[in-house]
């Protein structure tokens, strides 16, 4: 597992709050039946982020306080041993009808001179082709099936969340750039440096549709079809 260093994991506690990008859970037991309800609320922090623009982080082991942070940490061993990040991995991508694209990185937080922290940090990117859905209800009650989770902001407050209609439209519209970007990528790499390339690329990048449609219609007459 990848050990993240002091300046990089500052740099995400460093709001000292949760943001749209970051999240907080406070330190339990992967396996523990007793910590469900925690597993199921960092499983859908999960699938929250990756619907989220630019990913995020789930940070385990962090406790959000009224002024400050509070660091209860983790048990290491209870995390890192290859059969149980592979059963980690499996718990979550169970709860998800596409792959999640997350790693899990442990960290190292002073909280004194003489006393540590260890953290384990769920580093999520977003999804890179189509938008991640629940693909089952969960113990707990926490996750639905065919729900679609976003950080959100509502009435002043940050939440991993079932989406609004306008929040889910954000979402398709984010999938549909996606697409877009591909199909242009695919296409320059068939037609490389050509004329034909050149202009449907520049002319994708501008947005100009009826110059787009325009064009082809051109050269679809050009060609006698």
């Amino acid at each position: 597992m990848k050990k993240i260093s002091q300046k990089e994991l500052s740099d995400i506690l460093e709001s000292g709050a949760e943001s749209i990008n970051t999240e907080f859970k406070t330190g339990f037991c992967w396996n523990n039946e007793r910590d469900q309800y925690h597993k199921e609320r960092t499983i859908k922090a999960i699938l929250a982020l990756s619907n989220t623009n630019k990913g995020g982080y789930v940070v385990v082991g962090v406790d959000e306080g009224k002024d400050e942070l509070k660091f209860s940490g983790i048990k290491v061993s209870e995390w890192v041993s290859p059969k149980q990040l592979e059963k980690i991995r499996s718990d979550i991508e169970g709860f998800s009808y596409t792959t999640i694209n997350f790693e899990m990185i442990l960290g190292e937080i002073n909280i004194s001179e003489k006393e540590k922290r260890d953290l384990i940090i769920f580093g999520v990117r977003e999804f890179t082709k189509t938008p991640v859905i629940c693909k089952k209800n969960s113990q707990q009650g926490v996750l639905k099936k065919y729900d679609i989770y976003s950080r959100t902001i509502r009435e002043g407050k940050v939440a991993s969340d079932r989406v609004t209609h306008d929040e889910l439209e954000e979402i398709i519209e984010m999938a549909t750039d996606k697409d877009s970007e591909r199909f242009m990528a695919r296409l320059e790499g068939l037609l490389g440096q050509s004329a034909v390339a050149k202009k449907l690329i520049q002319t994708k990048k501008s947005d100009k549709k009826d110059e787009l449609d325009k064009y082809f219609a051109d050269e679809i007459k050009d060609m006698g079809v």
